[in-house]
């Protein structure tokens, strides 16, 4: 669906949830609403999307329902960033114009945003009084990064940075907690080249054949180029099998194998997958997830908390560096090829053919 001029408002929690075509609308229903969940964007799509994952199962615009469609997976850039389980990646962040409660990311931000924040009337031009509440700006991808007590020092590093990840936050360790997540996305300049031997470094997929109904079939696979010895590749075996599932036991492969050859967790573990879901809930969602006893903003529970239970576990304290892929490139690159042998093998094991993955000499 093409741009409206003014934008699309979805309201995801709120007195009235669905997409909306003006600002004034869209406040009446989130303004002065406990835990409301709100943003602008600029097609219908995004909108749709935000309603779904973060709230209902439908999408009300002007008054008419339209079923939502189902997300796939989605070529994405490397830098992660989100807000939801399941939701749609933005491979390319707007800028919020005053109307975000998420993470801001922008070309010229003028305030980060928290949740539940009261924003800026597009009506009247006036934003609405608060009581002056202790605030920590938490920067996670800028000029410098860290948490700072001012939105003016933290501006100076964001500004015109159309990379920058920043977020506000009430507490210190919350702010803090957002900047080492993040982290785990970025490869620091002291961090191993993957594609050398002596690196831990896996490719991880799931995948699944009728995904989402009776008689679901699932696999996952999880390659290691350096020492294809340690290949893995499974069919799960489980009422419950889903993609999702999937994509989270290849991931729990990956820090099996690294605590086995690294039993003290001092080399970092680079995991390379095309899941979003997998990334992003390991490096943005977990601890909010932990700290709300597992229970979604829409109020509902996380699904597969078994399996993130044990991917933390197993992570421990090692530092995992999480890379994303794109899928089905047809690239010849190093990273796309050794993508191809994962998402192969995963979809082999799903359909119940599971080969020596130890025989994959290279990609």
């Amino acid at each position: 669906m093409g741009k409206s001029a003014g934008g699309y408002y979805a309201v995801a929690v709120g007195r009235s949830t669905g997409v909306f075509m003006t600002w004034s609308q869209a406040e009446a229903q989130v303004k002065g609403f406990p835990g409301a969940k709100f943003k602008k964007f600029p097609t219908q799509n995004e909108a749709d999307t935000f309603v779904r994952v973060n709230g209902g199962s439908d999408v009300k615009l002007n008054n008419q329902r339209s079923p939502v469609s189902l997300l796939g997976k989605r070529s994405q850039p490397e830098t992660v960033v989100g807000d939801e389980e399941g939701c749609k990646p933005n491979a390319k962040r707007h800028a919020p114009e005053a109307f975000s409660n998420e993470c801001g990311v922008t070309s010229n931000p003028s305030s980060p945003s928290s949740d539940n924040q009261d924003t800026k009337s597009e009506m009247d031009g006036k934003a609405p009084r608060q009581p002056k509440q202790p605030a920590f700006y938490a920067v996670a991808k800028g000029r410098r990064t860290g948490v700072f007590e001012s939105w003016a020092e933290a501006k100076t590093q964001v500004e015109n940075l159309f990379s920058a990840k920043f977020k506000k936050f009430a507490t210190r360790e919350e702010a803090e907690a957002f900047v080492k997540e993040h982290q785990d996305t970025m490869q620091n300049s002291s961090d191993p080249d993957p594609k050398r031997p002596d690196t831990l470094v896996a490719f991880c997929d799931g995948s699944a054949l009728q995904n989402g109904r009776f008689g679901c079939q699932a696999g996952y696979a999880c390659i290691f180029p350096h020492n294809p010895s340690w290949n893995v590749a499974k069919k799960l075996v489980e009422k419950k099998a889903t993609n999702n599932r999937a994509e989270y036991l290849a991931g729990l492969e990956a820090m099996k194998r690294a605590n086995a050859e690294d039993p003290s967790g001092t080399q970092p573990l680079y995991i390379f997958s095309d899941s979003m879901l997998l990334i992003r809930s390991m490096t943005e969602w977990v601890a909010g997830w932990q700290k709300k006893n597992w229970v979604k903003a829409d109020g509902n529970p996380v699904l597969n908390r078994d399996l993130l239970e044990l991917l933390i576990k197993e992570r421990g304290n090692r530092r995992v560096i999480w890379r994303h892929v794109k899928a089905h490139t047809g690239r010849s690159d190093w990273q796309s090829k050794w993508n191809d042998v994962a998402d192969n093998a995963a979809r082999n094991a799903a359909a119940g053919w599971e080969p020596n993955t130890a025989s994959v000499s290279s990609a």
